[in-house]
């Protein structure tokens, strides 16, 4: 076999395992793929090194693009439960009158959680202006949005 042709197979035979490692959290919610994510990513890093190669594989170029996709799609969700989250205060406020304390009291219509963790998004209310943070990874991602209602 030309030597070409082996380092190739090689090539694609250490894409397919370190891709089908990535893969299989792809269906999982972000939250909970997350930390499968962060080890196929450590595990390709490894392999990098151990190989001595500087990245340029299938595998190197290819599966963090991969990941990144994955991460765009999981600020859109975060965004767009963000918003949910907002417009689920709005309507208890048009409901009720007055913002809630806590986002556990809004019944009107379900409040999602925040994709990436799982967990409700950070709430503080003083009765008259409420916080509804959207944490990142990323400072530049992060909002914070400010709520307040007309009497």
């Amino acid at each position: 076999m030309p030597a070409a042709q082996a380092v190739l197979l090689f090539e694609v035979a250490m894409y397919d395992r370190l891709y089908e490692d990535m893969v299989k959290w792809n269906g999982l919610p972000y939250a909970i793929a997350r930390t499968g994510l962060q080890r196929a990513d450590e595990m390709l890093k490894r392999e990098v090194v151990k190989s001595g190669s500087a990245g340029m594989s299938l595998a190197g170029l290819l599966i963090p693009a991969t990941m990144k996709v994955l991460e765009a799609s999981n600020r859109i969700d975060r965004r767009i439960a963000a918003l949910r989250t907002l417009e689920a205060i709005r309507l208890y406020a048009a409901e009720k009158g007055r913002l809630p304390t806590a986002l556990a009291e809004i019944t009107q219509v379900p409040v999602p959680a925040n994709p990436t963790t799982g967990a409700a998004f950070p709430y503080t209310s003083d009765g008259a202006t409420a916080t509804l943070d959207v944490p990142s990874q990323f400072p530049s991602n992060a909002v914070k949005y400010q709520i307040s209602i007309r009497k």
